[in-house]
């Protein structure tokens, strides 16, 4: 079976209720996620300008997104992983930031080193 990205945040979380976890090169601009359960999603090369506020985005890996201006304000980000992500104006307050991984990532053009953390 060939991969094909959800057309809309509908079918990603359709998707996601009925297993599937890994989503490739998805285009979620402006989308709202709020309050969302998408604990273990993996998104590979997507881009990311969605409200994920107060989301639960526990174990997420965001491998290779272009991550925009998302709001991440009051999400459940434990142990999520940024690993080759360019970041950009992310609103990350009051987010629950608990070994998140930001190793590899971009920030407006400055590589993260291991264990570092986002500038406030």
């Amino acid at each position: 079976m060939i991969y094909k990205p959800p057309k809309s945040v509908v079918e990603l979380l359709l998707r996601y209720a009925s297993g599937e976890r890994t989503f490739s090169d998805v285009n979620l601009d402006n989308e709202d996620l709020s309050g969302v359960n998408l604990e273990g999603i993996v998104f590979r090369r997507c881009y990311l300008t969605a409200i994920f506020r107060g989301a639960c985005l526990k174990d997420a890996v965001f491998e290779e997104c272009n991550v925009k201006s998302a709001d991440f304000r009051e999400a459940d980000l434990r142990d999520a992983s940024f690993s080759g992500s360019s970041i950009c104006a992310i609103m990350l307050e009051k987010a629950d930031l608990t070994g998140v991984s930001f190793d590899g990532a971009r920030y407006h053009s400055h590589t993260m080193q291991e264990d570092e953390i986002l500038p406030k």
